[in-house]
């Protein structure tokens, strides 16, 4: 209840606000600025993940300006050496709107990221692409593209089962971020409590680690960040 109340506190906060409160998650509203970002977080030995916001366009023009500013993204990683890799929303690339252009998409910034050797990560949305998701990373890893992989949500009742099938398609080159998930799930598919999102979050870590997977782990929830501490 407390965070369905935040999402619909947080559509009627004016803009300033909301790019207040964002402000240390989001390096800027262009590439210069976030490029200005990563020159000052690199001084400090950080590592990057670039994602242009954005989700669930409504025509595929939309799709073809985030296929190219992922492209000029990736083009400012390679001139400034930058230690980064890339965070892309399928549905920004056309998922949902015509599912074989969207692949086309994805396919085409995944390729090009090989060429520099850069990984790129495919954001979980909400669960009407959960599987769609999956099955771009499993299509791509078929035809050789294996540096690509998705995000799993701890808080999902499948999750166990897309750690398996994942594994099971292409071994130890699974590559996953866990995450509680930010997405508020029926609860016939989701868990619904703190607690049971913290610990079903714990436990796809661990699973995700023993099937010899890398795992990256985004959480700022404390019990998370020490169970992961004590299973790496």
């Amino acid at each position: 209840m407390l965070s369905k109340l935040i999402v619909a506190m947080t559509l009627r906060m004016p803009r300033w606000f909301v790019r207040w409160v964002s402000r240390r998650y989001v390096a800027g509203s262009n590439l210069d600025d976030a490029v200005t970002v990563m020159k000052r977080l690199e001084s400090e030995g950080a590592c990057f993940t670039i994602d242009v916001l954005g989700e669930e366009i409504s025509s595929l023009d939309e799709a073809q300006f985030f296929l190219d500013e992922y492209v000029r993204v990736m083009k400012a990683i390679v001139e400034n050496d930058f230690d980064a890799n890339l965070s892309i929303k399928p549905t920004a690339f056309g998922l949902l709107i015509d599912k074989d252009k969207g692949m086309e998409n994805i396919e085409s910034l995944v390729r090009q990221a090989a060429e520099h050797d850069m990984f790129v990560r495919l954001d979980m949305e909400d669960h009407r692409v959960t599987t769609e998701t999956i099955q771009v990373v499993l299509d791509l890893h078929e035809k050789g593209l294996t540096n690509v992989g998705t995000v799993l949500q701890g808080r999902l009742h499948r999750t166990p089962d897309d750690i398996v099938e994942v594994g099971d398609a292409i071994g130890p080159n699974a590559d996953y971020r866990i995450c509680k998930g930010i997405y508020l799930e029926p609860e016939e598919i989701a868990y619904t409590t703190r607690t049971d999102i913290r610990d079903k979050t714990n436990d796809a870590i661990r699973m995700a680690l023993e099937h010899g997977a890398y795992v990256g782990i985004a959480s700022h929830d404390v019990p998370v960040v020490d169970y992961s501490l004590e299973v790496l």
